[in-house]
């Protein structure tokens, strides 16, 4: 075989700081030696010795907790009696979670120490390094984001604004907003930073608008929607769903209007529950009674948006099966695992079908998974927060049980 000439490896003038010319590790002995693989040996960094031929260098990416293949591009320049060695250009032994399997160095299960250069060496039958190709392993963790509102209705000539924000990711972040469909902004629309920012908006600027988050490791995209509503005199009075609940259960209304500063709830021709909360932007009533329906009232900015609540009085049904909840967590914390069964009993045969859902918003959000029975969160953020609904449809009826998920901890 033949070794490829340094003049080949234009651009990577750079790997002479990260050992790429070859050597030893102080008293090591002999580099044929595989003692690193093993998490053996001392702790020096790499110096060198020798001059060998380098092979160049490629980054690789990797979220933590992934796996990934280091591939050594030397395959096609291999004489008989040379072997490859993978070696970490710091002097640290490679962990045991890890293994090598002739050019290929197999990263499992990746973790922040790993982060940094391994070089793979070409060694012959006396020792001696023919060539070297380094690889640097970049732990990263891509984008997550949230867009806060992710749907408003506004007045022409209002001014609101739509946040990106970064719930999860390394830094360097880039954001970058468009309109759905087109790469190109409105003209009363601006971005600062994070915040897309409209300015004496239009009915024409009615639309969906996607926030773009990328860095090294990957990207990710969210969408909001924005309505201009040229209703006239009652365009800021707003229609909206009607809510089903029975006693004793925990309801959050929801609030589709631009947060502001004078945001609040009242009850039409009463007061709020004294068991009613605001969170975020919906209103939570806890342990709902029939007294507690009635139409609900939300104000931001001037405008109006109604919530029916119709609130069903308990009673014994003999066909209705009985519905428990359980989470392996009772107080579960930021970045916990979680499982939640929907357990039922009472029923048999077929036509039974059992689904999750969030109340109050179209989807449970990218981390959670509902699948049948079982609602699983992989890791447990500030977001997930609120109240979760097993709904069982059979074929004598449809019932539910509700779930309040409470996370403790700090972001």
């Amino acid at each position: 075989g033949q070794y490829p000439s340094q003049g080949s490896q234009g651009g990577q003038g750079s790997q002479g700081d990260q050992g790429g010319q070859g050597g030893r590790y102080p008293n090591q002995g002999s580099q044929g030696g595989r003692g690193d693989q093993g998490g053996q040996g001392e702790r020096y960094p790499y110096q060198p010795d020798n001059n060998p031929t380098s092979m160049g260098q490629q980054d690789y990416y990797v979220e933590p907790g992934n796996n990934v293949q280091l591939v050594a591009n030397v395959v096609g320049n291999m004489a008989p009696g040379i072997n490859t060695v993978w070696k970490r250009g710091d002097g640290v032994p490679i962990n045991r979670r890890h293994s090598q399997q002739n050019n290929i160095l197999y990263i499992n299960n990746a973790e922040r120490a790993d982060q940094g250069i391994y070089v793979c060496q070409g060694v012959d039958t006396t020792g001696s390094i023919l060539f070297e190709y380094n690889a640097n392993l970049v732990i990263a963790a891509s984008p997550r984001i949230r867009l806060d509102p992710q749907q408003q209705i506004v007045r022409p000539g209002d001014s609101p604004q739509i946040e990106c924000q970064i719930v999860q990711g390394d830094q360097p972040i880039r954001i970058q907003w468009s309109r759905e469909g087109s790469q190109e902004l409105p003209t009363s629309v601006a971005q600062n930073g994070p915040i897309l920012q409209f300015r004496g908006i239009a009915v024409s600027d009615t639309g969906r608008y996607v926030c773009k988050a990328s860095n090294a490791a990957g990207q990710s995209e969210a969408v909001a929607e924005v309505i201009v509503n040229d209703a006239g005199d009652d365009g800021g009075m707003i229609e909206m769903q009607q809510l089903s609940s029975s006693q004793g259960a925990t309801v959050d209304l929801p609030c589709r209007l631009a947060p502001s500063d004078d945001m609040k709830w009242r009850k039409e021709g009463g007061s709020l529950p004294d068991r009613a909360t605001q969170v975020r932007t919906a209103l939570r009533i806890e342990r709902v009674t029939v007294e507690d329906s009635g139409k609900y009232i939300c104000t931001s900015q001037g405008r109006m948006q109604y919530v029916t609540l119709m609130v069903e009085r308990l009673t014994v049904n003999p066909a209705k099966p009985k519905i428990s909840i359980t989470p392996s967590n009772t107080s579960p914390a930021i970045g916990d695992f979680l499982d939640v069964k929907c357990e039922v009993e009472g029923l048999t045969g077929r036509g039974l079908k059992v689904s999750w859902a969030k109340i109050g918003q179209s989807d449970m959000g990218d981390n959670v998974n509902g699948r049948a029975t079982l609602m699983r969160i992989e890791t447990v953020k500030r977001e997930n927060e609120g109240l979760y609904r097993c709904t069982v449809e059979t074929r004598a009826g449809t019932f539910y049980e509700d779930y309040t998920l409470s996370v403790s901890g700090s972001a």
